[in-house]
């Protein structure tokens, strides 16, 4: 099997050890002996093949395996490498174009000793399903079954349609169990005090970091997923995945589990300042500043290992009641922020497919930015202009 193996990696070798292992075509892979045809029947039996994975739990397609009459793979087959470079883009084109919703997947040409080429598709199972087949007056859903791809009755179309919404139902419960358990003390590490920010980022699609966990284990993911407001971590092994926790401090003020499913929790403590027993607050500008620049780094890593979008973003504060927020800029302070009302304030979450920039994150996350300020007494982040552009300098 090859999906433990990122698709940029694979080689001839892993190629040809599934012909010495004898491995057959199952629910998540498929081997076809050459290239599909240029006529429309053809093209749909591609686009059938590619929406079933995605419809289904995800799977590679290779093209230039033979397989024999029991599905096993056999030999390498290939095409000249003279041809791939333009039939993999028809192939690309194909799969672009010719399903809905659009089906983001990878592709790679893998070269041969005797020159020729093979192709890998893997398709991811999909968070925005179910897909169907729109091509030359064909409109119908395909799913993957245990080796071969069927049309799905009636009720099996129904939980395609009803799946996504379910797991978003599911990722929303996690979060606001985990913030139960730091709330309770039970989270990853002991934290310094009770007031802190969270940052919890869920990607949508089916996602197993154990494919490379020892190689995650034995990098620096530390430098990478560094905790909010620190300069210096550790990084330790849990039963969760990967924890990197801040180091300065006899209990920790911050730190990032990274879990195997490719989720992040970032937690950050001791926000609020004490002038006085009426006068509790928390420095606004420093929070919004650590919320959006880590959340665009983490999305930039989990990125790096191959963990895409669509992600879900959920901001949260804890121990803010009766805190006022003060929103700063150069000339002033919004003197006129109300005290946050409630123990856990958790900000709806927003949908991203990814981030570009700081200028791109605060774009895409104004939803949380407009209502951390809503909690606080204003109508909108005052960040931002009337016209909607960003000068907190104003």
């Amino acid at each position: 099997m090859l999906s433990h193996i990122r698709i940029s990696e694979i080689t001839e070798q892993h190629l040809l050890g599934l012909i010495e292992n004898k491995v057959p075509e199952n629910h998540t892979l498929e081997f076809k002996r050459q290239t599909y045809g240029t006529n429309d029947k053809d093209k749909k039996e591609f686009l059938k093949d590619i929406s079933a994975f995605a419809n289904a739990d995800g799977g590679d397609l290779i093209i230039g395996i033979a397989e024999n009459n029991d599905g096993v793979a056999n030999s390498l087959a290939g095409m000249p490498a003279t041809e791939a470079g333009k039939e993999h883009e028809r192939l690309e084109q194909i799969a672009r174009n010719g399903l809905e919703p659009k089906i983001e997947f990878q592709s790679e040409e893998i070269q041969l000793e005797d020159g020729k080429t093979i192709f890998i598709f893997r398709i991811p199972a999909s968070d925005i399903g179910p897909h169907r087949v729109k091509f030359a007056g064909t409109n119908r859903y395909y799913i993957r079954g245990s080796k071969t791809t069927d049309e799905p009755d009636v009720e099996k179309l129904r939980k395609m349609f009803l799946a996504p919404y379910l797991r978003e139902q599911k990722i929303r419960s996690f979060v606001d169990e985990r913030i139960k358990l730091v709330a309770g003390g039970n989270g990853p590490t002991q934290l310094e005090t009770d007031d802190w920010v969270s940052i919890h980022i869920i990607p949508l699609r089916k996602v197993n970091l154990a494919f490379g966990y020892g190689n995650l284990i034995s990098q620096k993911l530390s430098k990478l997923f560094h905790p909010m407001r620190q300069s210096g971590w550790s990084q330790t092994s849990n039963l969760d995945g990967i924890l990197i926790k801040s180091t300065n401090y006899r209990m920790t003020h911050s730190y990032v589990q990274l879990f195997r499913d490719g989720s992040i929790e970032a937690v950050c403590c001791n926000w609020i300042r004490n002038e006085s027993i009426d006068n509790l607050n928390a420095h606004g500008h420093g929070i919004l500043n650590s919320l959006l620049s880590s959340t665009l780094q983490y999305i930039s890593q989990l990125e790096n290992l191959d963990v895409k979008g669509p992600y879900l973003i959920f901001w949260s504060l804890k121990g803010f009641k009766g805190v006022r927020i003060e929103f700063e800029n150069s000339s002033k302070t919004f003197n006129d922020s109300s005290p946050i009302d409630r123990a856990t304030l958790r900000i709806p979450e927003v949908k991203i497919d990814t981030l570009d920039s700081i200028e791109d994150a605060r774009e895409k996350l104004r939803p949380c930015l407009d209502t951390l300020f809503q909690a606080s007494g204003f109508e909108r982040c005052k960040y931002f202009t009337e016209d909607g552009e960003w000068n907190p300098t104003r």
